[in-house]
């Protein structure tokens, strides 16, 4: 986040005075996700006081209620099972408070997690998963770090320099982030293990915020631009390797996070204008709904289902592969190696203990990739 930035650009008194905010009211929304099973999404928002909350929202950007409100300055969001988990900051202006991680049970409500990441000179920023663990940046120490859920083991995954937005590309296995300046920023990947670190993009002119990922391997990025004029940032969209970055959306005023919206849409958090955006982006999925050319094709029976499909191949005997179940969110739920033995060929999914909703099936060859929309009922 740059208000590290603003404070060196700005008066002292700007930077110390946030709006008021009180009830429902959205002001400074930094990250955004969507919720299949309960078709809501979630916001986490700042205020003034340092009482920031988590806010549910719909499809039009109204807030529909409060989840959680006992947070300072809440910062990214990830979903993994039944638990919402939040970075937390308790300051803003000196880092010199803690900073924490913070999951919330999905069902009740209730805190599960409050781990102490940093006492002091720490800012996290924006998170993603990759179903086990965590990954976050801390752009005043500049370290992206890796968590693991289950282990409660939080290590330091790569040095960055001001990593504030990143994401987990599910498909390649890695961590994708970015090197943030308002002159010139990077896009770089690390692996999980903190190897194989790579330089994406260079010499990206301005700052850049949230990257988020579709099924296809599509990523969409936010920029606050390069100079401090605020309210016509852009957002950016560009393939799997960075080499056709184009223009999806401008007028954003200091976007943050994102999320991809059913609808073939982002919901972009505003957070300079204390709102969203929500820019089509249908034109860079036009895969997974039209009917593969039947002499090499992937299709789901039955689809809808109820706790059981199948994954039928047509025409591609001798190919092998990856196999992999994903949510709206990009997480991996299931994957497994598959080698096609004959023309007519099915692997079995079962299916039952996920939520109804929408998922994809992608298959992922040397030379192939075929994806479909599975509905579970």
């Amino acid at each position: 986040m740059k208000i590290l930035m603003l404070i060196t650009t700005v008066t002292l008194t700007f930077s110390l005075r946030l709006p008021d905010v009180s009830g429902q009211n959205l002001q400074y929304p930094v990250d955004v996700l969507y919720y299949e099973p309960g078709q809501t999404y979630f916001v986490s928002n700042w205020n003034q006081e340092g009482a920031g909350k988590i806010f549910r929202a719909d499809g039009a950007g109204n807030i529909t209620g409060i989840f959680y409100t006992y947070l300072k300055y809440p910062g990214g969001m990830a979903i993994v099972g039944d638990v919402l988990y939040v970075t937390n900051n308790y300051d803003i202006i000196n880092y010199n408070k803690p900073s924490y991680l913070v999951g919330i049970d999905l069902n009740s409500g209730q805190q599960v997690l409050n781990r102490l990441i940093d006492a002091d000179q720490c800012y996290l920023d924006l998170m993603d998963t990759d179903g086990t663990n965590l990954y976050f940046g801390n752009s005043v120490k500049d370290v992206i770090y890796k968590y693991n859920i289950q282990e409660n083991d939080l290590t330091e995954l790569v040095q960055a320099s001001q990593p504030f937005g990143l994401c987990y590309d599910y498909i390649h296995g890695r961590v994708v982030y970015f090197e943030s300046d308002f002159v010139t920023s990077v896009i770089k990947s690390v692996k999980p293990d903190g190897t194989d670190k790579k330089t994406l993009l260079n010499n990206f002119s301005g700052y850049l915020e949230g990257i988020i990922m579709d099924h296809n391997g599509r990523f969409y990025y936010s920029s606050w631009g390069d100079d401090y004029e605020w309210g016509n940032e852009r957002v950016y969209s560009n393939n799997s390797t960075f080499s056709n970055q184009v223009i999806v959306s401008t007028g954003h005023n200091r976007p943050f996070g994102m999320c991809i919206m059913p609808e073939k849409k982002l919901y972009v958090c505003n957070w300079g204008g204390n709102s969203f955006s929500f820019p089509d982006i249908s034109e860079y999925l036009p895969v997974n709904e039209s009917s593969p050319a039947p002499e090499n094709s992937l299709l789901l029976s039955p689809n809808p289902c109820e706790g059981k499909s199948s994954a039928v191949f047509s025409g591609m005997a001798g190919v092998a592969g990856e196999l992999t179940l994903t949510d709206l969110r990009g997480r991996v739920l299931f994957n497994t190696s598959v080698n096609i033995l004959r023309d007519d060929f099915s692997v079995d999914l079962d299916l039952a203990s996920l939520s109804g909703g929408m998922y994809f099936v992608t298959f992922h060859g040397v030379s192939v990739r075929l994806s479909q929309k599975l509905i579970i009922q």
